[in-house]
């Protein structure tokens, strides 16, 4: 069956159990006539339909997009990303210096700032937030916890965090962090209030106060989350009232919502649906390239995939190609390298397609009628839209070389955590940028550090290659981007070389909503900005 056909076939069943169950209106939105925007929601507010519900909301404790998107507004990190850049601007810290030696970082911290249960921000919240990451007995610290972010970006490298005073704070390092402001400023660090923490407890991920932009107000999972705009917060009141994400999994249900008015903002938008949506004047279409890379996760660790002939064999057997063009609707480019195009650093080295030459390598690697199994995740992505047509495709085209495939779902909420513990062979998996630079794929994704069969690590390929581990590390201590970039290209062909994942794609960040809805956005390290959205005036 084609790709288009296999498409075809699923969504005419989706259409059909849409029209038998009565996707219909909610009471009080009537349906727009067609190109007619909906009415607004009553009231200064907003309804955001997403893939799917956050796995948590302690920002330190979360991987997924789902979750980040959601605790970007809710806590402010040290610093942050500028509009539409991975450059860094101030946040909750105002200034910054590094010591000669590049080994000591001091901070000087806004203040004035409350978190929303009103206690105060310093020094010592931030030291706290920090140290509960990293030691183990922190009393902060709570069970099932396992801050994976904390040690796949620093690895033991940050060996001190002080107070100096009220709203001084130093850092000491054992060697310089090249990518250390920028570190930073990712999501995954934005700063909790320890009292909420210590009230809370093991519930902690459930019940957030940061010092964001908007407080949390409820969370009912598989219905809504909702937040409230913070009247005190220290960079300007968010126009927005209140805001309610509602998990919607399936595309076209999500889209129709839009249309509908039951939803006036949705992400994960469907890639074929751009083109005709993008001529609605009842919906505003934004997409932009996104720092993204969908990739299929070979684990090195399970035979016969320790073998690098049967992974560069996998990799020759998909015409990657085809499933861009039939797929994507010129919303992405084939991917070839780890490090997505806008990021310094990357080396082109693609894989071209040759199934003749896959069965070759197969039948030198004694793995003729070869048996595998491909995990997809059960909600869309911005890299795999459309995971289970994805999967499928692909055991189509490895069955053309005689590789037997069964595809299996898993759950979002326990998906990462299960590649990232090995229990996969052949994974559909994908990365958006934490940050602008390359050690945040790079080492990210690949470092044998970064492997962590107990709490689950993000080298969910389970690679390691102590020669591109050295390159690695080296480029971190660095600050000469030139050298960093040799090192960084050595890596990338020793890791092409050994074929420990197949780049699949680098896909455009796709939304949709009201067309009166401005202000929001889609940043390209993939979090969704609300603190500037706001209905236009009339």
């Amino acid at each position: 069956m084609s790709i288009q056909r296999r498409r075809s076939t699923l969504l005419a069943l989706l259409l059909v159990t849409l029209w038998l169950t009565g996707c219909s209106q909610p009471p009080g939105q009537p349906g727009a006539a067609a190109g007619t925007p909906p009415a607004r929601p009553e009231g200064n507010t907003l309804v955001v339909g997403k893939p799917g519900d956050p796995k948590g909301l302690d920002p330190a404790d979360v991987t997924d997009a789902e979750s980040s998107q959601i605790t970007a507004n809710l806590f402010d990190t040290l610093l942050r990303f500028k509009s539409g850049s991975a450059e860094v601007e101030p946040s909750l810290a105002t200034g910054w210096k590094a010591s000669p030696d590049g080994k000591t970082w001091t901070l000087k911290l806004r203040q004035g700032v409350k978190f929303h249960d009103g206690t105060p921000f310093n020094a010592k919240a931030v030291v706290d937030n920090f140290e509960r990451q990293y030691v183990p007995n922190h009393p902060l610290r709570y069970p099932g916890a396992t801050f994976s972010y904390w040690s796949d970006v620093w690895g033991g490298r940050i060996t001190r965090i002080e107070a100096v005073d009220e709203h001084t704070l130093r850092f000491t390092l054992k060697e310089p962090i090249a990518p250390f402001l920028s570190n930073l400023a990712m999501p995954f660090f934005g700063i909790a209030s320890p009292a909420a923490l210590k009230k809370s407890g093991r519930d902690a991920f459930k019940q957030p106060v940061g010092t964001g932009p908007f407080k949390f107000v409820e969370w009912l999972p598989g219905d809504r989350l909702v937040i409230e705009a913070n009247q005190d917060y220290w960079d300007t009141r968010p126009p927005l009232d209140r805001i309610t994400f509602k998990p919607i999994p399936e595309n076209t249900s999500r889209q129709l919502q839009l249309e509908r008015g039951a939803v006036q903002l949705i992400t994960g938008l469907q890639l074929e649906n751009h083109p005709e949506l993008s001529k609605n004047p009842a919906v505003r279409v934004a997409d932009q390239p996104g720092l993204n890379l969908g990739y299929l996760s070979f684990n090195t660790q399970k035979k016969p995939l320790d073998d690098p002939k049967v992974r560069q064999a996998l990799c020759l057997a998909v015409n990657r190609q085809q499933i861009v063009d039939e797929l994507y609707h010129g919303l992405a480019k084939v991917a070839n390298s780890p490090v997505p195009p806008g990021i310094w650093g990357r080396k082109e080295l693609p894989y071209e397609y040759n199934p003749e030459k896959a069965r070759e390598l197969l039948k030198e690697a004694g793995h003729e009628g070869l048996k595998l199994e491909i995990s997809y995740m059960s909600v869309p992505r911005t890299y795999f839209p459309e995971p289970k047509v994805i999967a499928e495709v692909l055991q189509a085209q490895w069955g053309e070389v005689g590789i037997q495939v069964e595809v299996k779902s898993r759950e979002w909420s326990s998906y990462l955590e299960a590649l990232g513990q090995g229990e996969h062979q052949v994974g559909l998996s994908g990365w958006i940028a934490d940050n602008g630079d390359p050690d945040n794929f790079l080492y990210t994704l690949f470092d044998s550090g970064n492997v962590d069969t107990k709490r689950g690590g993000s080298n969910v390929c389970m690679y390691t290659n102590e020669e591109v581990h050295g390159l690695l590390v080296k480029a971190q201590a660095l600050t000469d981007q030139a050298e960093r970039t040799r090192l960084y290209e050595k890596a990338q062909e020793l890791i092409h070389q050994d074929a420990p994942c197949l780049p699949m794609v680098y896909v455009s960040q796709l939304a949709a909503s009201h067309p009166e809805l401005e202000g929001f956005e889609l940043h390209p390290t993939g979090t969704l900005q609300l603190r500037k959205a706001r209905w236009k005036s009339k």
